[in-house]
């Protein structure tokens, strides 16, 4: 045995067996590469990584074929430690192995293998090769080396350089300054930006061997969460200098700031310049220091003032894990994200790409007035309106930096429109911004003067409808949803209930309805009795349902939570869209999830004063679970608040003396009623369900009740 070459496999002139034992060999790599038992033998099904160092190993020892030991010479002579040549003729003697198996070897194709080395892998790329099948031969290389960029094993930099981080990155030492909300939550939570050369690591541990957790913020950056009290020796604005050493993370105070060194900092700006000219998109901060690491190994092999801050002196803004140097960047990369989520989120990707047009459109501060009147005509579907403005301005983030923008080209929108009906289309598109970024005074200006544009605007007449029944006149909500084709049946049927309940109107010379004694013409004037308040319960009721329903994002996440809940078969889509529509999914979603007080928050500016101020009221009461105590009246019973042992007479057709139900019995000006989802609760379930109204369990109720609705 030739004792160099023994030395190269195993670090030792003596392994401690006998190395012409096959058995002997695979066992020893068993335990070396951290297997199971010994294979026994190659079978079509895996390719063990033991035995694939074996046969490695075999071929070094015998200098059988001799290209494998000079190719092992030439990656030696690249710089590749022995381990490191070992997994890179790993590969090649795995691409053999399986050629073996389907009868397809080639020596010659063996030997070029070995020329093409190296494959930039490590142990995951063994591991991925076990894997693969006999019909990924042809790919195993290119599959392993794809799956590695992908997990982050491997990183790639332009111009196509693929570069191994843990080789990369070992030894360097990066610092960051810790702020009080890391320190008050016990993580690290710039790891993405500032140490960014550690970001591709996930299991990791504090020097006395306790776990720190890796977690995910935003797009490539993540932070890590340490055990209790692992940040306590360090304050706010600490500098701290951070190794990580196999797997373990060393933190270090540092007492004397380093120094900035200009030079190396427009290196930084260097590397991100050749980076970002490429795609003209965002560069990681973990590619920044990538590139600066392939040129000068020893960048970061000393203490140097955080990434962030030397990044910053050279015109650099950091958002979350990126970096940019104009707006143009930025602006490139909010594009490509827009465009990710369009088409996984459509399955129609001729529709996706027709939203993304027009977006793009919109979105483009150098668009003519000639190609905005054409996204006018593009969005006349109020569908497509709709898709085109969730693009540009989110339901849910009324504080973001999209919000200024989508108004700006609303306000452009309106200035541009000629013709009638692209002045209906610009002002519902002004309308459905100032909707959603929290202005309904506004919006309902703009989507009155959409419906006198074009009285025949079909998204229009829905819209006005909505805001007056919000604002409590259903006599016009019921005029214009009944204009619609296919009006929301529920909404409809709600407001033609309430205009039966219209007191009939008042002579002008008569008293004034109000009790002022006043005449109604000097009083009131033209203003028309309003519905009594008790009365209109169900209505206001059902303006918060409808508003739940409206929404989208967020709402319409938590809606199909909670009818999958609901659904008696949970993987039925059908029984799921049917529980959509029960009343249990939208009442828990209103009042467990916090719907309703978004829903007064939002719609509150339109509702009539004192709807408004009683449904402020119902925030104020929960969920419980009541006893019928007296139900033989016709119009009212008396129920006991299991929960206090309270008793409220609420207005109620009959129930059975001693029925129990789980509902919330809110006022309504006069009295209480019950509103939302009323079910049956049995008594042996009485405890359960109480524990779901006061924790309170959105997902335990909504499952209760649909449970309850099956027996």
């Amino acid at each position: 045995m030739d004792p160099e070459r023994a030395r190269f496999v195993f670090g030792t002139d003596d392994p401690g067996f006998d190395v012409d034992d096959e058995d002997a060999l695979v066992t020893y790599f068993e335990r070396e590469l951290g297997g199971g038992e010994p294979d026994d033998e190659i079978d079509d099904d895996a390719v063990g990584p033991a035995l694939v160092r074996t046969v490695v190993t075999r071929q070094l020892l015998r200098d059988e074929p001799p290209a494998t030991w000079i190719a092992a010479q030439r990656l030696r002579a690249l710089g590749l430690e022995p381990s490191q040549v070992l997994d890179q003729l790993s590969v090649a003697v795995t691409r053999d192995i399986q050629r073996a198996l389907t009868d397809k070897r080639d020596g010659d194709e063996y030997l070029a293998d070995l020329e093409r080395l190296p494959v930039p892998a490590a142990a995951d790329i063994v591991a991925a090769l076990t894997e693969v099948g006999n019909e990924l031969v042809d790919a195993v290389v290119e599959g392993a080396i794809d799956a590695c960029i992908e997990d982050g094993t491997l990183g790639i930099l332009y111009p196509d350089r693929l570069v191994h981080p843990p080789t990369l990155t070992e030894g360097i030492v990066l610092t960051h300054r810790l702020n009080e909300g890391e320190l008050d939550v016990g993580a690290v939570q710039w790891v993405g930006s500032d140490l960014a050369g550690f970001a591709w690591l996930t299991e990791l541990h504090t020097p006395d061997g306790q776990e720190i957790e890796t977690f995910s913020l935003e797009y490539a950056h993540v932070g890590w969460a340490g055990p209790d009290g692992w940040l306590a020796p360090f304050a706010p604005d600490d500098l701290i200098a951070v190794r990580v050493h196999d797997g373990v993370v060393h933190l270090e105070r540092l007492d004397d700031e380093p120094a900035h060194d200009d030079a190396f900092n427009r290196r930084l700006r260097g590397h991100y310049d050749v980076e970002v000219e490429e795609a003209w998109l965002p560069v990681t901060c973990a590619d920044v220091v990538s590139s600066t690491l392939v040129d000068d190994r020893a960048a970061f092999n000393r203490t140097r003032p955080p990434l962030s801050e030397m990044c910053a002196r050279v015109g650099l803004e950091l958002r979350g894990a990126l970096l940019g140097h104009e707006a143009t960047v930025w602006h490139e990369e909010k594009r490509l994200r827009r465009m990710q989520r369009v088409y996984d989120s459509f399955d129609d990707h001729d529709l996706a790409h027709m939203v993304l047009l027009v977006v793009d459109a919109l979105d483009n501060p150098d668009a003519t007035d000639d190609e905005l009147r054409h996204a006018l005509a593009d969005m006349r579907d109020g569908e497509m309106c709709e898709l085109v403005l969730d693009q540009l301005v989110e339901v849910d983030d009324r504080d973001g930096e999209d919000i200024d923008a989508a108004r700006a080209i609303a306000s452009r929108l309106v200035d541009v429109a000629r013709t009638p009906e692209e002045q209906a289309t610009a002002d519902f598109v002004a309308g459905i911004v100032h909707e959603r970024t929290g202005d309904v005074l506004l919006a309902a200006v703009h989507y009155e003067r959409s419906l006198e544009a074009d009285d025949e605007f079909g998204p229009a007449i829905d819209r006005v409808a909505w805001y007056a029944s919000d604002r409590g006149d259903a006599r016009r909500a019921a005029e214009l949803w009944r204009m619609l084709e296919s009006p929301d049946e529920g909404q409809l049927h709600t407001v033609e209930d309430a205009l039966r309940l219209v007191p009939p109107r008042h002579g002008r010379n008569d008293p004034c309805w109000c009790g002022s004694g006043r005449k109604q013409k000097v009083c009131h004037g033209d203003e028309a009795e309003p519905i009594p308040l008790a009365a209109r319960v169900p209505w206001l009721a059902m303006k918060a349902v409808a508003y739940l329903f409206r929404h989208g994002g967020e709402a319409d996440v938590d809606l199909m939570d909670l009818a999958i809940a609901h659904a008696s078969e949970p993987d039925d889509l059908e029984a799921v869209k049917a529980a959509l529509f029960e009343v249990a999914v939208a009442d828990v979603a209103l009042t467990e999830l916090g719907w309703f007080e978004w829903f007064l928050r939002d719609r509150g500016p339109l509702l009539p004063d004192d709807e408004r101020d009683l449904a402020a009221r119902w925030l104020d009461v929960e969920r419980s679970v009541y006893e019928v105590e007296a139900g033989d009246g016709d119009d009212a019973v008396v129920l006991r608040d299991l929960r206090t042992g309270d008793r409220v007479e609420v207005a109620s057709p009959s129930r059975p003396t001693g029925q129990l139900i789980c509902s919330r019995a809110v006022p309504d000006g006069e009295g209480h009623q019950l509103i939302g989802a009323v079910f049956a609760v049995e008594p042996g379930d009485v405890d359960e369900v109480l524990a779901w109204c006061g924790s309170p369990d959105a997902f335990g109720l909504c499952g209760y009740a649909g449970r309850t609705a099956t027996r």
